[in-house]
């Protein structure tokens, strides 16, 4: 039996509202993840669902970069923590927002390979689109200007500090990358708080057009039938 064309539309809207029943998972690198934002690898294998870290592998002078979804920018971090297998080489992380424009970095971090925290004056402040960018230390992200981050030093500047985008790139989105990792390459872990696979566009969005788009058509139909 065929069904009627609102009964398709509420199946639609029932699959769509079931999204992101699915616990905490984790994305795994799919071939080699992109440098910019458009070959940045999207985590959007479970859509809604909360993503609880990344892993993949990294040659070396090269940087892997992946669109996520921050939920909850209050609780949001991010880690390379030091594990057996994963994070044996001097990594570094950055965290740029949906127009590739810096918000905050790191080289090292006390207790892990690198990290980005939560609560810190840097960290994100809404919800949204964002990407975060592994790499071996020593290889920084530029925009057409320059460096967007000031590289650590260890004097002025502390190996272990959160960067802000303040080098002469700083003003300006990602456009590529800069410099030497050396051996500082392998498997990789990066773990997340505060972060959720990309979902899909919510029901509360599309619905309203489906129904739109249903009611438009029966009263095509309706008219060619009084016709």
């Amino acid at each position: 039996m065929n069904k009627q064309p609102w009964q398709a539309l509420l199946a639609v809207a029932a699959v769509a509202m079931t999204a992101g029943s699915v616990n905490a998972a984790t994305y795994a690198e799919i071939g080699d993840a992109g440098e910019t934002l458009g070959t940045a690898a999207i985590a959007d294998t479970q859509p809604g669902v909360s993503l609880d870290a990344i892993v993949g592998t990294l040659t070396a002078n090269n940087a892997d970069l992946f669109q996520i979804y921050i939920s909850d920018p209050v609780t949001f971090s991010a880690n390379t923590l030091f594990t057996t297998g994963v994070n044996n080489f001097d990594t570094s992380l950055f965290l740029f927002d949906a127009g590739g424009f810096g918000v905050y970095a790191n080289d090292d971090a006390t207790g892990s390979q690198s990290a980005l925290p939560a609560g810190d004056a840097l960290s994100p402040t809404t919800a949204g689109i964002y990407y975060i960018a592994i790499s071996g230390s020593g290889f920084s992200p530029v925009s057409t200007d320059g460096p967007i981050f000031q590289q650590p030093n260890g004097n002025t500047i502390p190996f272990n500090a959160v960067l802000s985008p303040t080098g002469v790139g700083g003003t300006k989105a990602l456009s590529g990358w800069t410099g030497t990792s050396g051996s500082n390459a392998g498997a990789y872990r990066i773990n997340l708080t505060g972060a959720t696979f990309v979902p899909e566009p919510t029901v509360s969005v599309f619905l309203p057009s489906l129904f739109a788009l249903w009611g438009a058509a029966s009263l095509k139909r309706r008219s060619r039938i009084k016709a």
